[in-house]
């Protein structure tokens, strides 16, 4: 029962941090919809190195 609770908790708290981040990143002027976008950041970089020429909406 204890590794269980053990897991659980280090869930928790990697949601609760990384949710953190997202409203952080949000309020320091990353767009609201974007806040830690993995496939968001990738699509830019990929764009900023001229590897597609999509339009972003």
């Amino acid at each position: 029962m204890t590794k269980l609770f053990d897991q659980k908790w280090k869930l928790f708290v990697s949601g609760a941090v990384f949710g953190l981040l997202a409203m952080l990143l949000a309020i320091l002027g990353n767009p609201g919809n974007m806040a830690i976008c993995i496939a968001c950041f990738v699509r830019d970089m990929a764009g900023a190195m001229k590897l597609h020429s999509a339009d972003c909406m």
